[in-house]
């Protein structure tokens, strides 16, 4: 399918001064210039964090289904809502990583999944980000969510508040004893995985960020589409005007600005992934979820390969698509826990997630680490 660049991807490295960084100190600064840039503009700023989070254990079941309430306080006000944690035989004095899951309204995590990561000694934990920011199309409807109701006012997307969530649960999970806090991995499909991206991109605790097909304001690119942006929507690439009439809520206000001129923008996809690095970035695709534009993640990951090359952690940055469409799948959370398991035994991730999948595929941006 034929591929549309609007414009070649900005250059990471120049300052806002102009300057091009040329030192890790330098780029740590520049970090913060990026970060405050794509998540006040594309999202429309974090929401803040909280004063305290707290949970409660509601129950045990027999097949090691644990229940959490999380209660998160700011000033006066409160919001509660679940986390459901399948543990394996937990051993006294023993960490666990754990796979953090947002897509509780969803039926992503199978039991299939659940026990692959059993049996790998991981826990699988859930919530459901739609307790606290309500996934509808109707933005007054969205704004009685409880978010909003802790902190009316704020200018956060839906987005930026799903990623808010994973955040607060890792507030939780850190305070358990048999969770080990270095290995915690976050993932999420389609609209979840680019509330995990975000998330990976605010919050430095995460080692693995995974999103799952999030495609437009994920790991797709603004600037580079595929398929006839007249056609159907199973025949294109989702862009950003498709975002702002369906869900006009999910974004940050400021994107209304760069509707149908998505090259003009300041940033691309890219800038959000390298605010992962020196972490972990696992993206899974599928080759046939054209909805999704994974020529377009895949073209956004080898620009931002170049923050993981100048860094020194090239292989900290990984793709894999697998045949099929639009869903997240047991072998996708199964990928996933292969990393685990090299990050806890210390050995290189596969050789073929480190790939690039479109060779063919022309580089969509014209510079390279200094």
């Amino acid at each position: 399918m034929n591929g549309t660049l609007l414009q070649k991807l900005p250059n990471p490295f120049i300052k806002e001064n102009g300057k091009i960084v040329s030192t890790s100190e330098e780029w740590n600064k520049r970090r913060g210039e990026i970060k405050k840039l794509v998540l006040d503009m594309c999202y429309g700023g974090m929401p803040p964090e909280p004063d305290s989070t707290e949970g409660i254990l509601l129950g045990k079941s027999l097949t090691g289904l644990w229940t959490y309430l999380i209660t998160v306080k700011s000033g006066s006000k409160q919001l509660s809502f679940e986390l459901k944690l399948f543990v394996p035989a937990i051993e006294k004095g023993k960490k666990y990583p754990v796979v953090l899951d947002g897509d509780g309204c969803w039926t992503t995590l199978s039991e299939k999944a659940i026990e692959n990561f059993k049996n790998h000694n991981i826990i699988a934990a859930q919530f459901n980000r739609c307790t606290l920011v309500r996934d509808l199309d109707d933005n007054a409807e969205v704004l009685n969510s409880p978010l909003y109701q802790l902190y009316p006012g704020i200018s956060s997307g839906s987005i930026a508040g799903w990623a808010w969530g994973f955040s607060r649960c890792i507030d939780f999970l850190v305070q358990l004893e048999f969770v080990d806090p270095k290995l915690i991995a976050i993932t999420g499909h389609s609209r979840g995985g680019k509330a995990v991206l975000v998330a990976g991109a605010a919050d430095v605790r995460p080692i693995i960020t995974n999103p799952n097909c999030s495609g437009a304001g994920g790991c797709g690119c603004w600037r580079y589409h595929i398929g006839e942006s007249d056609s159907k929507s199973a025949q294109r690439s989702e862009v950003l005007a498709d975002l702002l009439k369906r869900f006009p809520n999910w974004m940050g206000k400021k994107m209304n600005d760069y509707q149908d001129r998505e090259a003009e923008l300041p940033f691309d996809q890219h800038y959000l992934k390298m605010l992962l690095a020196p972490r972990y970035l696992l993206q899974t695709d599928a080759s046939g979820d054209i909805w999704a534009n994974p020529p377009g993640s895949q073209g956004t990951l080898m620009a931002a390969k170049e923050v993981y090359r100048f860094l020194g952690v090239e292989d900290h940055i990984l793709a894999h698509y697998r045949d099929g469409g639009h869903a997240h799948t047991a072998d996708d959370y199964e990928i996933l826990a292969d990393l685990i398991n090299c990050i806890r035994n210390k050995t290189a991730p596969a050789k073929k997630l480190q790939e690039n999948f479109y060779p063919e595929m022309q580089d969509i941006y014209d510079w390279h680490c200094p």
